[in-house]
């Protein structure tokens, strides 16, 4: 069995999604025999997840920094690892980190040739051409969906790019392990707002975020403004903050939400545990998908939990043709072209018609039950054997 260092932010009981699925995948590669050491920041008074014996955990680094680099060196060269695998953090430590991890494939030689794999969660193309140099020195990539795979297909151009794997977070029977947490701007109403609102209005538009993970904000809250408009009963509640969108458009935003005449029946989330997030999944009548953005790690994640919850979804056919799953309009979700007319057809009927939304939502739940899941420590030991025979 293989010998890998891993090279990640933060571990749980963290809330960061990243963390948790990382520490998924060490847990079960290291449940297949392999021998892990996990290299993250150090942070005093940290908990650490339960003991492995496959398991041994550093934290040398105070940060993601290029000087931070050479304490790992003496630990590396005592396990000699034979892969030396990067996960991708959340865009608050992206900076350092882009540096930081250009200088993991110059380890290699020092190791008796260690191959580099490294996973993206989040991808643009500026994201590409900020890590190009971690990804010139790459022998193996992981992304977290087919548009994903598509960028870097086109990042690489006439190149062939090395060995990749689309590793989706998986369904999860405790969809607590999944789910996002986003560092936000805003305050959270308090859950005593939240229980008045929706005694108020019972139908709850659920809209995950953050704001900045949807293609084009300004559509997505056209969409939701015509909705509650239409329904008097019905309020909707955007997760996630604001993130990096323009404050025009938040000013913007608020005034399409007011001049409709919704102002008071939309609420934008502030931070969220994974239980609230959760709660919040269950407790509303519809999910909207269709408007985040596939190459980013929030379509993939809530598209998995919103399944796993057994909620009823509205999502694109685009996003329907990209995902593994097949997704049939009427009978796992509302699956319709990515138009504002067609998003808010299919949110009031979502909305209006409650068999069909038990129907959607029994579907959910039953294939979340009954599918297996292939663990993503299956298509990265696949993709590990890819790397170490080039």
């Amino acid at each position: 069995m293989a010998r890998i260092a891993f090279f990640l932010e933060d571990l749980p009981p963290s809330d960061d999604a990243i963390a948790r699925f990382s520490w998924e995948l060490i847990r079960g590669l290291a449940d297949q025999q392999h021998e892990i050491h996990v290299f993250s920041t150090y942070r005093a008074n940290a908990d650490l997840p339960d003991k492995h014996p496959r398991i041994e955990i550093l934290r040398p680094f105070r940060d993601w920094g290029v000087m931070e680099i050479p304490k790992a060196l003496p630990p590396l060269l005592s396990f000699r690892p034979e892969v030396l695998h990067v996960i991708q953090p959340h865009g608050r430590a992206i900076r350092g980190w882009s540096n930081a991890m250009a200088l993991i494939p110059g380890l290699a030689p020092l190791l008796g040739g260690a191959r580099t794999v490294v996973s993206f969660f989040d991808i643009t193309e500026r994201t590409l051409r900020r890590h190009r140099l971690l990804l010139a020195g790459a022998d193996a990539l992981t992304v977290s969906n087919e548009r994903q795979r598509e960028t870097v297909e086109r990042f690489y151009d006439r190149r062939p790019p090395p060995p990749l794997e689309v590793v989706p977070i998986p369904l999860s029977r405790q969809p607590e392990t999944v789910a996002l947490e986003f560092v936000l701007d805003a305050a959270a109403p308090s859950a005593d707002l939240l229980e008045r609102l929706r005694e108020k209005y019972p139908e709850t538009l659920l809209v995950p975020g953050p704001v900045d993970q949807h293609l084009d904000p300004v559509d997505t809250f056209r969409a939701v403004a015509e909705v509650l408009r239409d329904r008097p009963r019905s309020c909707a509640a955007i997760t996630g903050g604001w993130g990096s969108v323009p404050v025009r458009v938040r000013h913007a935003a608020e005034e399409m939400f007011f001049d409709a005449g919704v102002g008071d029946r939309v609420v934008l989330t502030g931070p969220l545990t994974i239980a609230e997030q959760n709660d919040w999944i269950r407790r509303s009548e519809c999910v909207l998908i269709s408007t985040l953005n596939e190459s980013r790690m929030a379509f993939t994640q809530h598209l998995r939990e919103a399944q796993a919850l057994g909620a009823a979804i509205v999502m694109s056919t685009e996003q329907a043709g990209l995902d593994p799953i097949e997704w049939r309009d009427g009978e796992n979700a509302w699956v319709r072209p990515r138009s504002t007319d067609s998003i808010r057809a299919a949110v009031s009927e979502c909305l209006g018609d409650p068999s069909a939304r038990e129907k959607v939502r029994r579907n959910n739940a039953e294939f979340s039950k009954s599918s297996v899941i292939d663990h993503p420590g299956n298509a990265i030991s696949r993709l590990y054997v890819r790397a170490l025979t080039r």
